[in-house]
């Protein structure tokens, strides 16, 4: 009787050697490819900029938003700059399906006395970075809009909101919430500003608050707000101003807003809801 496992060939027992030699091999060079991923993808992480939104969160927009704010600023010089806002933020949007964000925006109020908003949007476009790619649009029936990338997602918008103002909004777009750096301090010269303002009103400012934009040259340009307490918001306060701001240039006077030059910046005072705010600015050297 033949035994047939006699005649199997005995090369199959070194293929079977070779293929789990390949099979090692294989599973071998995953693993370094594997690490080598890791490796880069590490490096990448820690030195190269992002690359999508969600990769930078609230508090390096931040730092984006601010000195957009002072591009802006320095690009708008002479401009009286009549307010700047804190940081404005939004929760509730999605930066995916899946992951909740929240976006940070701050305005910037601008006075044109020529009253010319078209030409000033233009000429504010022309005056920015040139890595702004700013542009001003304009279609029938609508406001012209100033747009502008100042870099790292944020975006640059300016618009016409009176005959003789301009609103800028600088937005960094929705990102992972993070903790933002405070506000600054309020000090006695912040107060010994504004305090004639209101009490020429018949009030007394209180509840002060502060914020400051870097200027591009060095410096920083520094708003304070004050709450008007003691002042009905229907009270007639117009003509208190025109006599405080005597000698100086008016900027704006109509039943929302007054404000005048100073000798270092502008006063404001607006109504605001249901009370009146009083704003000092300073802006860039």
């Amino acid at each position: 009787m033949t035994n047939h496992r006699s005649d199997l060939p005995t090369e199959n027992h070194a293929g079977f050697r070779r293929k789990g030699a390949g099979r090692r091999w294989l599973v071998a060079s995953a693993a370094v490819w594997a690490v080598l991923l890791m490796a880069a993808a590490g490096f990448s992480a820690r030195h190269d900029a992002p690359t999508v939104r969600e990769q930078r969160d609230l508090a390096a927009a931040d730092t984006v938003v601010d000195t957009a704010l002072g591009a802006v600023l320095a690009a708008a010089h002479p401009w009286p700059v009549l307010e700047i806002t804190s940081d404005l933020v939004s929760p509730g949007c999605r930066i995916t399906p899946f992951r909740d964000g929240a976006s940070l925006s701050r305005r910037l109020l601008l006075a044109l006395p020529e009253h010319h908003t078209t030409d000033a949007l233009t000429l504010l476009a022309q005056r920015l970075p040139a890595g702004y790619r700013a542009s001003v649009a304009a279609s029938p029936g609508a406001a012209p809009t100033l747009q502008a990338d100042a870099g790292g997602f944020v975006s640059v918008r300016g618009i016409a909101s009176a005959p003789d103002t301009i609103t800028v909004t600088v937005d960094s777009g929705c990102r992972p919430p993070a903790r933002l750096a405070p506000a600054p301090s309020v000090d006695e010269r912040d107060r010994a500003v504004l305090a004639p303002v209101a009490a020429a009103l018949g009030g007394s400012a209180d509840q002060f608050s502060a914020v400051q934009v870097p200027c591009p040259g060095g410096g920083t340009a520094r708003a304070v707000t004050a709450t008007v307490a003691g002042v009905p918001v229907q009270q007639r306060w117009a003509p208190a101003l025109r006599a405080i701001s005597e000698g100086t240039v008016v900027l704006v006077d109509d039943a929302a807003r007054f404000a005048y030059r100073t000798a270092t910046g502008t006063v404001t005072v607006r109504r605001d809801s249901d009370r009146l705010a009083a704003t000092a600015v300073t802006g860039c050297p």
